[in-house]
């Protein structure tokens, strides 16, 4: 897919409600040469527990299939509140797996759920979530868009995040 899209990476999640062993075994089908395994909050909404929520099942799927990490910000937040866990700290837990690529949003500080809100809707402090990240991944911002036709407020999340 990576080849037909002209793209370095694939990004997958690892499921809702399954077992992480059957992660590995499709990620084995795929391969490892460009997919990318992002982790996922606790809950989805239907209120299943999601598969890659934690730190440990992105190491277990890393190690034992050779793929990279994708550290979505957002979903760590949501996972470390679901467990009462200090969302920084889970975050830190997360950047110890070397994220190639991390996806970024604002949001509620205190849910469980994500919302992918642009950069300075929500409560996040961004400027904290950016001192921690590597320096040598990868940022995109993942929100959703306002107009499909237009980059306006990709634009605005950009140049808000420039200036912490």
């Amino acid at each position: 897919y990576a080849d037909i899209l002209g793209t370095e990476h694939i990004i997958c999640h690892p499921g809702i409600g399954g077992d992480i062993k059957e992660t590995v075994h499709q990620f084995k089908i795929i391969g490892a040469d460009s997919v990318l395994i992002e982790n996922k909050p606790y809950y989805a909404r239907d209120k299943a527990v999601c598969v890659g929520y934690n730190p440990e099942d992105i190491k277990y799927v890393m190690d034992h299939t050779g793929v990279g990490f994708c550290l979505d910000v957002q979903h760590a937040i949501c996972a470390a509140n679901a467990q009462q866990i200090d969302p920084l700290s889970y975050l830190r837990s997360f950047i110890e797996l070397a994220p190639k690529l991390v996806h970024l949003a604002d949001g509620d500080i205190n849910s469980v759920h994500d919302s992918h809100g642009h950069i300075g809707s929500g409560n996040y402090d961004i400027p904290s979530i950016l001192e921690i990240l590597p320096q040598s991944c990868m940022v995109t911002v993942e929100v959703e868009k306002n107009d499909q036709n237009k980059l306006d407020d990709f634009e605005r999340d950009v140049l808000l995040l420039k200036t912490y």
